[in-house]
Order: structure tokens, then C-alpha cells, then sequence
């Protein structure tokens, strides 16, 4: 039961029952877990006969800003690490996806796509972007364009 306990009979002070105790703990608890950031999730590349990364990007849909938010990770929860406000002379390969594929993982630079060690096939398993460009997660749908 929720609520005060007395100490003692005969004197008027309370300390809280034991039921309270604990919903003030949980309560507690999930107010960390709510502000605890989630961990970066690497953008995988390679598993592929062909190239190490699918697609490159061919064209984006912005926002109001002008901006696509680049995510440390598929989803609105994980924070957002860059963005990407004009792909001319950039290049933008997509290499990754995920939950249900709303999100694509993708690798970035200015310039070629040579310069991200990316441009030759990768067959054996999928690996953690480790190169020297830029990673993270956007939106599908802020991806207006591709070419194969």
C-alpha cells in the first residue's frame, strides 16, 4: 500500500511505506533510461560480390532547414551527428539499412568516392565502416534519388 507508515505510535513522525519506496525507485530508474544517449551504431559495409556499398546518392529531399539530419544511428533517438545541406561535390554512398529499411546507413565526403576506400568490391562479410570519411544514418525517405 502507497502511503506513509508512523514510527512509532505515540509520536507524529512518518517515513514512507515500503510500496512507495520502490514506485519512487522505478520512477526513478526510467528517468535515467530515458536520458541515457544511445551508443553510435556503425554504418556495415562489404558481404557484396560488387561493390562495398550499394547505391550512391543521387539526390535528397531536405527539410525546411535545407538540411538532412545525419544520425548516429537508425532512428529518431540516437542523436544527430552532422547533416548534409548540398550533395554537389559530395559524395554520399548508401551501404547500409535498417528498421524495416526507413533508415539507410551511409558513408560521406567531399569529393570522390575513391578517397573513402570504398570504390572496389568487398566480398567477405559485412564489416564496421572503419575508413577515413564520414558515417552515419539518414531517413529513406530524405533520399530523393539514387544511382546504381
Amino acid at each position: 500500500m502507497l502511503g506513509w507508515v508512523p514510527l512509532h505510535r505515540d509520536v507524529g513522525v512518518r517515513r514512507p511505506s515500503t510500496a512507495m519506496l520502490a514506485l519512487a525507485a522505478g520512477l526513478a530508474a526510467c528517468t535515467r533510461t530515458a536520458q541515457t544517449p544511445l551508443g553510435p551504431v556503425p554504418v556495415q559495409v562489404g558481404g557484396d560480390q560488387y561493390d562495398a556499398c550499394a547505391s550512391l546518392v543521387g539526390g535528397l529531399s531536405f527539410d525546411q532547414s535545407g538540411a538532412v539530419a545525419v544520425r548516429s544511428g537508425p532512428g529518431d533517438r540516437y542523436p544527430v551527428v552532422g547533416e548534409l545541406r548540398d550533395t554537389k561535390g559530395q559524395t554520399v554512398l548508401i551501404c547500409d539499412s535498417a528498421e524495416a529499411d526507413e533508415w539507410k546507413g551511409i558513408v560521406y565526403t567531399l569529393g570522390d568516392a575513391q578517397a573513402c576506400d570504398l570504390s572496389h568490391s568487398q566480398p567477405d562479410a559485412r564489416t564496421a565502416y572503419a575508413g577515413p570519411c564520414t558515417q552515419g544514418w539518414i531517413r529513406s525517405s530524405a533520399i530523393a534519388q539514387t544511382v546504381d
